[in-house]
């Protein structure tokens, strides 16, 4: 596979490049290509899953460093509202067109039928695949300049209101930690649909107690939705 990260003026060259293709391939094409190893008894799919995993725990570390670093200032309660409006599925699918990483991706017949090239979900994941990609390769501080270099420029034109979308699941945090000493907990109970198209439903208990429920296109998006819902009911939106 072409070295993408190099021909786009990305400040890092993949010494293995069976890495990055993992990092692009998407479990619908590992399904249909039979793409497994054996590790002893077991088999383990070889698509992007689990570095999306450990891209996404090394995108929160980096993430924090970078922003303590913009925002010397601010209080923790701050940083993590600022972190977890610009780690979002939007942004990273944004940054992963623009290393054209759409161009790459690894799709199944039906979810390359599906428009899946073009999800800002499979972009997201397959961008955060890429930094955990970087990360075993190379360690975490490469990773981090890799995050750093990708996310200077949306951190330093941060407006938090105009450009970075709403992540009310922070808001109801802090709201029920205030007001409630408690954290809600998301659950979610129904999907349905075909894996190229499915849909989710999530609801929010605090304390035990149902609060309420909402639907999206993916689990993100619902919990988002119901962490909305959530604060209306609480009066606060």
């Amino acid at each position: 596979m072409e070295n993408l990260l190099q021909y786009k003026d990305f400040p890092y060259n993949f010494r293995e490049p069976g890495l990055l293709a993992q990092a692009l391939t998407h479990k619908s094409y590992a399904n249909e290509k039979n793409l497994f190893k054996t590790r002893g008894p077991m088999k383990a799919r070889q698509d992007n899953e689990k570095l999306e995993f450990l891209g996404d725990a090394v995108l929160d570390l980096a993430m924090t460093e970078l922003l303590m670093k913009h925002f010397p200032t601010a209080s923790e309660g701050e940083l993590s509202k600022k972190r977890a409006s610009l780690v979002n599925e939007g942004i990273l699918a944004e940054i992963a067109r623009g290393l054209g990483l759409q161009k790459n991706l690894r799709l199944g017949k039906g979810e390359e039928a599906s428009g899946g090239r073009h999800k800002p979900r499979l972009l997201a994941c397959a961008m955060e695949a890429v930094i955990g990609a970087i990360f075993q390769e190379s360690g975490y501080e490469t990773a981090k300049a890799a995050v750093f270099y990708l996310y200077e420029p949306v951190v330093s034109n941060y407006e938090d209101s105009k450009q970075i979308e709403d992540d009310y699941k922070t808001l109801l945090q802090e709201f029920t930690q205030k007001n409630h000493k408690k954290t809600p907990s998301y659950e979610i109970y129904w999907s349905y649909g075909p894996s190229h198209n499915r849909v989710f439903f999530s609801q929010i208990y605090l304390n035990g107690k149902w609060v309420t429920r909402a639907w999206g296109r993916s689990k993100k998006q619902a919990e988002q939705k119901a962490a909305r819902k959530a604060l209306e009911v609480f009066g606060e939106l």
